[in-house]
């Protein structure tokens, strides 16, 4: 798949989604797109949060957020509303945390 698909592919579930926080998107690579789509994450973005925001089905109020600045893309998960456990550089350490918090 190109971006494109992934972004496609990420937001199947919320379609209006994908146009959400574009200038933060365009900055994610293909590898970190594949991962969370691998991952079985889904786009949530919302209009109103400052970044794209992603999440597994039905998992508990649990999302992963991708934020770009500084040149770099920075993952961080909140759970039931609330941030935890800082911020990531590498995708697969926030899909891992991700993962232990929901279990």
């Amino acid at each position: 798949m190109n971006i494109g698909q992934f972004h496609e592919s990420l937001a199947s579930k919320h379609p209006f989604c994908m146009g959400i926080h574009w200038d933060h998107k365009k900055h994610m690579t293909i590898s970190d797109l594949s991962a969370l789509h691998d991952a079985g994450f889904k786009d949530c973005s919302y209009g109103n949060d400052e970044c794209p925001s992603y999440y597994i089905p039905d998992t508990d109020d649990t999302h992963l957020y991708a934020y770009y600045g500084d040149a770099i893309i920075e993952y961080s998960i909140s759970h039931n509303s609330r941030p935890c456990m800082g911020t990531y550089t590498n995708i697969n350490d926030a899909i891992r945390e991700y993962k232990r918090i929901t279990k």
